[in-house]
């Protein structure tokens, strides 16, 4: 038994291969606060492979399983701030780099948005999407049967499955209800 402890012990350890590279960071303004939310993006300017995401409440960072090798392209943004840029990184494999970013305010003035909309016909008492068929429209549609199946047709939310049944925005048949003349 001892022996076999003294085996386990002189074994030594071993560990998976890498084969990949990170990049992790904080993201902070002038004034030294954090910025959650920033807009991480990383670009391998070789093959345009773009690797994205956004930093957390303290402002941290971490692109991870990314390919070893360059050039990178680091761009970080925040609204309201000037954008960060980093480039020509090159990665090592199994490397994380820590590459921290201070950005600046933007002095830009942002321009006047105006809103403006036309309000369209409301009864109050419909929900949902609504399809509604003119007699010239049903008279004229291509139909052997004459059935129901063939005017849902017409509504882009509704599909006639292989047993004949309507479903109606992805909806299993046997729950939707639908009524012809009210």
């Amino acid at each position: 038994m001892a022996s076999l402890v003294l085996l386990l012990l002189t074994i030594p350890k071993s560990y998976g291969q890498l084969t990949t590279a990170a990049i992790k960071g904080q993201v902070i303004d002038t004034s030294k606060q954090s910025l959650p939310g920033a807009s991480v993006a990383l670009v391998h300017e070789s093959t345009g492979t773009r690797y994205g995401t956004t930093t957390n409440a303290a402002g941290v960072y971490n692109l991870s399983n990314l390919n070893p090798g360059g050039p990178y392209t680091l761009i970080i943004s925040f609204i309201g701030f000037n954008n960060f840029e980093q480039k020509n990184l090159h990665l090592t494999l199994g490397q994380t780099l820590q590459l921290n970013a201070v950005l600046s305010e933007s002095t830009e003035e942002l321009e006047e948005v105006v809103v403006s909309g036309v309000r369209g016909v409301f009864d109050g008492n419909t929900t949902g999407s609504k399809t509604t068929v003119s007699n010239e429209r049903i008279n004229t549609i291509p139909s052997i049967s004459r059935g129901i199946s063939d005017m849902a047709r017409l509504t882009p939310q509704a599909k006639v499955n292989q047993y004949g049944g309507l479903e109606i925005a992805g909806q299993n048949s046997r729950y939707n209800s639908f009524t012809i003349d009210g």
